[in-house]
């Protein structure tokens, strides 16, 4: 890894938002940026989440989170997801129906 990689990204996908932290080399934030992704309530009670959602938030907030940032400084991703869940995808590699909890 080259000297000049003294930064790292930790994002943080949660039930409500995504979160992304840019850490130094000392493991101090140097920025950060936050993004709500709010659950979908259904008329019957249940409550998904949009996979695609997640996907363009995660990459908005890191975006927002490196703006400034010489992006070839970043040594390193670290990401945190909300538990285990299965995305039904089709051919095209997008998701083809809302994601559901991995333990039903």
């Amino acid at each position: 890894m080259a000297a000049d990689t003294d930064l790292w990204l930790g994002v943080d996908l949660g039930t409500t938002g995504v979160r992304c932290v840019v850490f130094d080399a000392a493991l101090s934030p140097v920025s950060s940026a936050y993004l709500e992704a709010p659950p979908r309530y259904l008329p019957d009670g249940t409550v998904e989440q949009d996979a695609e959602s997640w996907f363009d938030s995660t990459v908005a907030v890191m975006g927002r989170a490196v703006a400034g940032i010489d992006a070839s400084r970043v040594g390193g991703l670290s990401l945190s997801t909300q538990g285990i869940s299965v995305v039904p995808v089709g051919r095209d590699g997008r998701p083809s129906g809302p994601p559901s909890p991995g333990w039903t």
